[in-house]
């Protein structure tokens, strides 16, 4: 017990003393990901901190003219969000094996964090945007493979969606098991 609790004093010290900033970032991209209607795929929002300096937040769709770019002003220390509900056709990815323009791109004149929230009746989901540190060339997606998603919730699959930041980006994708198209 007396390990247990000096490891955990150990680990909140080094919290206190380093400025962990994993999250915190001035540009982000981030692929909506389709949630099943039949699991509840609505209210989303997209919330923001900021941290000792005021920060303007601009949300687009660079890939989709048609989108016009929101933004808003958060105050030092302060947290806002954007209901992006009504936008959901615009920014939700369509199917899988297709190629879109609905990649959100957040931009901020200072560090913020950002997280995407779903705040459906029947589920919530949160995901915590990673700013550069989710920019690479490079990545592993692990799926759990025990149960049936379908099962547990009616409607649900796995996926993964990419945010290309450039025009013509080539994407391989080595799949262990049989997915969609491929």
């Amino acid at each position: 017990m007396r390990k247990r609790l000096l490891i955990i004093v150990f680990f909140c010290l080094n919290i206190i003393q380093f400025n962990l900033s994993a999250q915190q970032d001035k540009l982000f991209y981030f692929a909506a990901p389709e949630i099943s209607s039949a699991s509840g795929d609505s209210p989303v929002f997209l919330k923001f901190l900021s941290y000792d300096t005021a920060a303007t937040v601009t949300i687009s769709l660079p890939a989709n003219v048609g989108f016009v770019p929101i933004v808003l002003t958060i105050p030092a220390s302060g947290v806002d969000s954007i209901n992006l509900t009504p936008f959901l056709a615009s920014i939700e990815s369509p199917a899988a094996n297709v190629v879109s323009n609905n990649g959100i791109k957040i931009s901020s004149t200072s560090r913020i964090s950002a997280f995407y929230e779903l705040r459906s009746p029947t589920g919530r989901e949160i995901f915590s945007l990673k700013g550069a540190k989710g920019l690479g060339t490079n990545f592993y997606t692990p799926f759990q493979k025990f149960w049936n998603n379908a099962v547990t919730a009616p409607g649900s699959f796995c996926s993964i969606d990419i945010v290309a930041k450039q025009n013509n980006t080539s994407v391989l994708i080595t799949p262990t098991t049989a997915i969609t198209g491929h």
